[in-house]
């Protein structure tokens, strides 16, 4: 709860308290009963905001008592637990009937003959080559459309123009001063449309050509690489050939046998898994716990701070109705008639806080 809230709630409990110790006037008998509206007032601030504020964290704390991610949690744990000890109880058992048999192989097994792969260089470099060629047609034609796009976007931008000369030419009675005249607007719209596509073209060729450069470059290192690790595994090839290794026993990797012993490596790891899985579940039971004893705690705070405030407004509902000469103050039940003291009694509480 936030501070503010804090700060109310004492004040409210202190303005109860103080309602709760005045002693009211004695009632007049046979006077006109009274009557207030207790949950009108409960309903008004600052009383609303107070149980509202114990309402929202009240039912924040049972949500997540009663959220199924957190209410299975327990279960999930426990079978987490199961699963895991019946998966390594399983494999211990197989480790400890698991024996490794020695691989038996002939005295020249590790005499392998040497083959040439140098062959494979010349048609991977013809193959890279291949792959630049296709890469630069298909730029190259990316590029033809982007200045056919240009052209276009030119012809749409200057139509107008271009038919209004074309309309003109056509007239039979043109003089020629202004036949000339369309012809050079013809003329200049043509020329202007060729060098933008001059100028796109020129720069696309410029662009192609680098592509086309950096492209062959990595084609002509990558085959070089692939050339260097070939000579670099024949030179290996034959120097094994000629060392005379006979047997494999020196390369072979050495395997452990000793089945009791990785059973019981395999036995600790899952002792370690469940006692981890049961910190987490033990973690977990306290955590609801203490949830369910802060949910009890918040509604004892909650519960008993309502009844300081219908007790405050029995008080002083009493004492509004012996000051009025009233009788008997119904908070419920109340007889036809009843002069009803709820406006008085809220308005008590405002002079009383000062606001």
């Amino acid at each position: 709860m936030t501070r503010a809230v804090v700060a109310t709630i004492a004040l409210v409990v202190a303005l109860c308290g103080c309602a709760v110790r005045t002693r009211a006037p004695a009632q007049l008998s046979g006077a006109s009963p009274a009557r207030v509206d207790v949950a009108r007032i409960l309903a008004a601030a600052p009383f609303a905001t107070v149980l509202a504020q114990y309402d929202a964290d009240l039912a924040a704390l049972r949500r997540s008592v009663d959220d199924p991610a957190f209410a299975n949690a327990r279960t999930q744990i426990n079978d987490a637990t199961a699963g895991i000890r019946g998966r390594i109880s399983a494999g211990s058992q197989r480790l400890r009937g698991l024996h490794v048999q020695p691989v038996a192989l002939p005295t020249d097994a590790g005499v392998q003959p040497v083959r040439n792969f140098s062959g494979a260089v010349e048609p991977f470099a013809r193959a890279a080559l291949a792959r630049v060629e296709r890469a630069v047609a298909l730029r190259a034609a990316a590029m033809r459309e982007r200045e056919a796009t240009i052209a276009y976007a030119y012809e749409r931008a200057h139509a107008g123009q271009r038919l209004v000369a074309q309309l003109k030419l056509r007239e039979l009675h043109l003089d020629a001063v202004t036949r000339r005249r369309y012809e050079t607007v013809l003329a200049s719209l043509d020329r202007q449309e060729a060098a933008l596509v001059a100028a796109a073209r020129a720069r696309d060729d410029a662009e192609l050509t680098i592509y086309r450069a950096q492209l062959r470059a990595q084609a002509v290192a990558d085959a070089g690489a692939m050339a260097s690790d070939v000579a670099a595994h024949d030179r290996a090839a034959r120097a094994l050939a000629q060392s005379g290794v006979r047997t494999p026993a020196t390369w072979l990797p050495r395997w452990n046998d000793d089945g009791a012993r990785n059973a019981a490596i395999l036995d600790a790891a899952g002792n370690d898994l469940t006692n981890r899985f049961g910190a987490l579940r033990r973690a977990d039971d306290s955590a609801m716990s203490a949830v369910r004893s802060e949910i009890a705690g918040l509604q004892r705070q909650r519960d008993a701070l309502r009844a300081q405030i219908v007790a405050s407004v029995i008080a002083r509902a009493t004492r509004i109705a012996a000051e009025d000469h009233l009788g008997r103050v119904y908070t419920n039940g109340a007889p036809d008639g009843a002069h009803d003291l709820t406006g008085e009694v809220m308005r008590s509480y405002s002079v009383s806080t000062g606001s």
